[in-house]
């Protein structure tokens, strides 16, 4: 519900963002971090700075108005349902690990220490 979103961020400090109407979607802005919330499928996106991997994109699913409460409270907040995507341009080293992205084209050959893909025979990673 648009109405209690829009109650529940003001009380809360955010300030709502101008979104295309008809889109569904809405988005408000509070200090560095963003949250877009997607009213049709319940997906709550959150944009914001992390300590080590630079900007990031979090996206939640199936979220209630519960958890959304609790997301405007506090972006950073974990729900168990949801994905997260690194921008090109962030600082850090990356994930780690290749989160299903598959294998690297250079296999076993490949020495880049910031390499996010699958390292099947290669011993350490």
């Amino acid at each position: 519900n648009e109405y209690v979103l829009d109650r529940m961020a003001h009380s809360r400090g955010w300030t709502k963002l101008a979104t295309t109407a008809g889109s569904n979607m809405i988005s408000f802005r509070r200090d560095n971090c963003r949250l877009n919330f997607w009213l049709t499928t319940g997906t709550v996106g959150s944009y914001l700075e992390h300590p080590t991997q630079g900007k990031t994109q979090l996206f939640r699913r199936r979220v209630n108005m519960a958890e959304a409460e609790r997301l405007l409270d506090d972006p950073r907040r974990h729900t168990g349902r949801g994905y997260q995507q690194r921008s090109r341009g962030g600082r850090g080293r990356g994930r780690g690990t290749a989160g299903g992205r598959g294998p690297c084209r250079y296999g076993n050959r490949c020495h880049r220490p910031d390499c996010w893909f699958q390292h099947p025979n290669a011993s350490g990673r």
